[in-house]
């Protein structure tokens, strides 16, 4: 056991009450006592029960604090709803000194109590805050910074969203900052900088006509890589966003109108050598037949069971298809 064992707050996270036991037992970092792999487990909230065991010989803990694997997915982007760098209410450490459990997870957007937004980046340095002792006194943790940190007011913007509308501004702004993507890269936790500004970013395109009209010109333009393709490929990023948002939006009553609008041009020269699609996508969005995939693609033929993410390079069925 450590030798100074303050009580932990009812409310407070287990990295904020292990950043606690850092600072008052004298240490510079929780590696200074923890081994990486411990540390990792807390700060991913993913203590299972053999860090459980070592780690009660050092401070207290309850079995509440072992990770139960989710049941429930709310975006194709990640797994789990709980941000691995720090999200805090600066009056609130001002306040109490230590970061409260519900910060972790994306949608607590930000603090009822003052109603100012979590901030997750450096106000003055822009850096990405991470687990360190001086989040305790409201300080930057980077040490070429090091300034009071500061949470900007609540604007109204994110303050009626359920956890699913979220998650689908996540995915929004992906697209965005994206729109050629026509995959999904999966994380188990969100990786997402300046957390509230992402959203905000996401909703915009999810819900004003002008941001979903530049996303429209970047599929239409010339710059898409795709552009020389049949339009069901041409515009297969926004079927993608479309297929995995979880709630009802302008974007998708304007995208089904846009799609339902756009004319097949003369087949030209394909001069691309990929177009990389899930299996699933290629036979629910791209309308391939699980026989046609395996015909075209011999590393299909081989496998008893395809998995339904598993990433394939279509392009010999879009010209296959074309001739």
């Amino acid at each position: 056991m450590l030798s100074v064992l303050p009580q932990r707050i009812e409310d407070e996270s287990l990295i904020s009450y292990v950043l606690r036991l850092t600072q008052r037992n004298g240490f510079h970092s929780p590696l200074d006592w923890l081994s990486e792999g411990e540390f990792k487990a807390i700060v991913r909230s993913d203590v299972r029960y053999k860090h459980y065991i070592q780690l009660r010989k050092l401070f207290p803990l309850t079995e509440q604090d072992i990770q139960v694997k989710p049941n429930t997915r709310y975006s194709a982007l990640f797994l789990r709803h709980e941000a691995e760098r720090p999200r805090l209410c600066s009056r609130c450490i001002a306040d109490t000194g230590y970061l409260k459990a519900p910060w972790r997870t994306i949608d607590y957007i930000y603090c009822e109590r003052h109603e100012h937004y979590l901030i997750d980046v450096c106000p003055h340095c822009g850096e990405e805050l991470h687990w360190a002792v001086p989040l305790l006194d409201n300080m930057c943790p980077n040490e070429m910074c090091a300034r009071k940190l500061k949470s900007p007011p609540l604007d109204g913007t994110l303050s009626n969203l359920f956890i699913d509308e979220i998650c689908d501004c996540l995915l929004a702004e992906n697209f965005f900052v994206m729109p050629y993507q026509t995959y999904l890269t999966h994380h188990t936790y969100p990786q997402f900088k300046n957390f509230s500004e992402t959203v905000k970013t996401g909703m915009k395109v999810l819900t004003q006509r002008d941001m979903y009209m530049n996303l429209m010109k970047s599929l239409s333009g010339q710059e898409n890589p795709f552009s020389r393709l049949p339009s069901r490929y041409r515009y297969f990023p926004l079927k993608l966003l479309m297929n995995y948002l979880n709630a009802e939006w302008p974007l998708s009553k304007w995208a089904s109108a846009s799609l339902a609008s756009i004319r097949e041009e003369r087949h030209q020269p394909v001069d691309i050598d990929k177009f990389i699609v899930t299996v699933e996508d290629a036979v629910n969005l791209l309308h391939i037949s699980r026989s046609t995939l395996i015909s075209t693609i011999p590393e299909l033929a081989t496998k008893r069971v395809i998995p339904k993410g598993m990433r394939i390079n279509a392009i010999d069925l879009i010209v296959n298809a074309k001739k």
